[in-house]
């Protein structure tokens, strides 16, 4: 379920084996200190090596001269000039980057506008959660580890899967669980702790609730609603959480788009991983190996291979094609 899969979907039983490969060989990185000091460690990379970091940019168009990408046009109407221009967003998203008269009514303009057909996987929700303690969980084994899974029957989740497709609020959804104060308790106040939980998969658009009991079609009305169902549920396996609860921050899947709009409908994975749209059909088969139609301009991010996760594989095989 961390991709958009069901336990019987076709494909999904080889992304488990893959995952338990990874977590058995390489193990969970955890930044001390919290997922910002990988962010801090790559600017200070550029910024070491000569590069220029723009924070609060909207890049409106990627310039096109004689079919080759030069530069960008920015929402303030600046104009950056370059050699080549790698754009790390949604495929979805790049035919609205690509609109300019360079590209429509050429060749390339049919393969552009295809992208938009890349399809988002399901929707996820964030709860953040600050805590005067650590949750008692039932299995006492699991509070000693940074990362709980709550998914105690597959029935459940393929249940789970097929609601959220149809568009219905699970009643008991697959829970992804942080609490990475277990190891690094510089991410809380001396006493204090915070988790996080990762509610997978929920729909990308509203239809009902499989429960009956929310009403609303809309993630604004519904998510803290929502939220409570998620922190009841918690409370079979870890009794009295809530009571423990300090304060909380809700993300549903419209929050998470509006942070960040390559989260399409709230989809964190940047794309559906169904075997149509991956491998080497990611995004889709005229714009694999991060090359694109126009000579210049390279695609990279979770929309591309090797998909969702903080890996950075793709911009290293970006920076190859560069080198």
């Amino acid at each position: 379920m961390h991709l958009d899969y069901g336990p019987d979907i076709s494909g999904g039983a080889l992304f488990s084996f893959l995952e338990s490969i990874g977590g058995q060989e390489f193990g969970m990185v955890l930044g001390k200190g919290g997922a910002k000091v990988l962010v801090d460690a790559l600017c200070a990379v550029i910024n070491t090596q000569g590069g220029e970091l723009r924070s609060n940019t909207r890049v409106e168009e990627i310039l096109i001269e004689n079919g080759r990408a030069v530069g960008v046009r920015t929402s303030t109407g600046e104009i950056i000039k370059a050699r080549a221009v790698i754009a790390n967003v949604n495929p979805a998203l790049m035919p609205n980057l690509l609109a300019g008269k360079e590209v429509s009514g050429t060749e390339n303009a049919p393969e552009i506008e295809k992208l938009k057909d890349f399809r988002p996987g399901l929707a996820t929700m964030m709860i953040h959660l600050a805590m005067d303690q650590l949750p008692q969980w039932v299995n006492e084994d699991a509070r000693s580890f940074n990362y709980v899974h709550i998914a105690p029957y597959v029935d459940e989740m393929a249940l789970t899967y097929a609601h959220a497709a149809a568009g219905k609020l699970p009643t008991n959804p697959t829970l992804v669980i942080g609490q990475p104060t277990v190891s690094d308790p510089s991410r809380a106040p001396e006493g204090k702790h915070i988790l996080w939980i990762q509610v997978r998969v929920l729909p990308l658009e509203i239809t009902g609730d499989s429960a009956g009991s929310i009403d609303g079609k809309t993630w604004d009305e519904i998510a803290e609603v929502y939220a409570d169902r998620i922190i009841n549920n918690l409370e079979s396996y870890a009794p009295g959480i809530k009571s423990h609860i300090l304060a909380r921050k809700v993300l549903s899947p419209s929050d998470l788009e509006r942070y960040n709009p390559n989260l399409i409908k709230g989809d964190s994975l940047g794309g559906s991983h169904h075997p149509a749209q991956f491998f080497f059909l990611r995004p889709m088969p005229q714009w694999i190996r991060h090359r694109t139609p126009i000579k210049n301009l390279y695609l990279c991010g979770s929309g591309t291979w090797p998909g969702g996760g903080v890996g950075g594989g793709s911009g290293l095989m970006v920076a190859k094609l560069l080198s």
